[in-house]
């Protein structure tokens, strides 16, 4: 995270990560409210499915209605996706320094990654 050649830095982390969280929720808002409308409709309300949904809402509300609740889902996706990628990046750093030899050999996989920013971002969820 260091502005040396090749590398980017903190804020340019943080960044990343919040837009990332933000490009994440401007295509995935639509198919949340429709699961949210059918999950909390009464049953058989819509037997032709999430298809059902999707058209009784946009007759109903206007395709704006997809993107019910947006601002609250952006205000969240920004900071929490930030955090994450902040903290995979200091997971890496770290492992960079604690084990040079092995962390370049060993964390290239993409799920050891990702086991290692649960391990280390996340002490708080450990049932121990």
């Amino acid at each position: 995270m260091s502005t040396e050649e090749g590398k980017i830095g903190i804020l340019q982390t943080i960044i990343a990560g919040g837009c990332a969280g933000i490009a994440n929720w401007i295509v995935g808002m639509p198919p949340d409210v429709l699961k949210s409308r059918l999950q909390s409709a009464p049953e058989g309300t819509f037997k032709g499915g999430i298809r059902e949904v999707c058209v009784d809402l946009v007759n109903r509300e206007g395709p704006q209605a997809l993107y019910k609740g947006c601002v609250p889902v952006m205000l969240r996706a920004f900071p929490a996706n930030a955090a994450c990628f902040l903290g995979f990046e200091l997971a890496m750093n770290f492992l960079n320094w604690a084990l040079p030899n092995m962390s370049a050999q060993v964390c290239r996989s993409v799920v050891c990654q990702e086991v290692l920013v649960l391990i280390l971002s996340c002490p708080f969820n450990w049932n121990l």
